[in-house]
C-alpha cells in the first residue's frame, strides 16, 4: 500500500491511501519525522 501527503492544512496532513486514493486526515504530530515540514 502507498500513502501520499496531499496537503497539510493547519495541524493535519491530508494523507491518500492506496490506488483508490482514499482521503485520510491525520494529526501532523503522527507523520514520520521529518515529513509535514512546509519548504520556504
Amino acid at each position: 500500500m502507498k500513502a501520499v501527503i496531499d496537503r497539510l492544512e493547519g495541524d493535519t496532513a491530508l494523507i491518500l491511501l492506496g490506488d483508490k486514493e482514499i482521503k485520510v486526515d491525520i494529526p501532523r504530530q503522527f507523520l514520520p519525522q521529518g515529513q509535514g515540514k512546509v519548504a520556504g
